[in-house]
């Protein structure tokens, strides 16, 4: 090993400059202009008119009203589903009101009953006062009706919405699959 490293030639002879520097542009002028090229112009401005740019902003508007619909409709979904919820609540409540109604004259008849074969006293006065009440207590079901109109307001109100989202669907579609560079 050392036999090599005895007949290696030193790399310190080959340091030696590769080039002189030499400066040449010493007697140059100085110009600088310091004029604006575009002067009304900024990258601001040139996005705002920018078609592509246009496209994607319209994009997304169109995606933000969507959004905002899609909770709309899920609002007056669960909505409408508590006042389902509450109307067959009150629907419920109606039967046992009636089915009490109608147990409650059918003790009534059978007192009556009893009554009239005992004596020979007339009753036909109270009779007609509990029927009366009787024919009140079937009329005062009338809420059906105003239920039913509820639910048809609120799933008319639920449709509109649908509407108005496909709408906005349609717009979108049509704005996504325009060509910004067409005109």
């Amino acid at each position: 090993m050392d036999a090599m490293v005895d007949n290696q030639l030193s790399l310190d002879s080959y340091n030696v400059a590769f080039y002189a520097p030499k400066d040449i542009y010493l007697d140059q002028l100085n110009l600088i202009d310091n004029r604006l090229i575009y002067a009304n112009k900024s990258l601001a401005t040139y996005i705002q008119n920018d078609k592509i740019e246009i496209k994607a902003r319209k994009l997304g508007e169109i995606n933000s009203r969507k959004q905002q619909l899609l909770i709309e409709l899920e609002v007056l979904k669960m909505k409408n589903l508590k006042d389902q919820l509450a109307g067959i609540a009150a629907l419920i409540a109606a039967i046992v009101a009636i089915g009490g109604g109608f147990a409650t004259y059918g003790k009534l008849t059978e007192k009556i009953n009893v009554l009239e074969n005992r004596s020979t006293t007339d009753y036909s006065a109270q009779i007609a006062v509990m029927e009366e009440k009787i024919t009140a207590l079937e009329a005062g079901n009338n809420g059906d009706v105003d239920t039913a109109l509820s639910a048809l307001d609120k799933r008319s109100a639920i449709n509109e919405k649908q509407i108005e989202l496909l709408k906005v669907q349609i717009e979108e579609i049509k704005v996504s699959t325009s060509n910004p560079l067409a005109n």
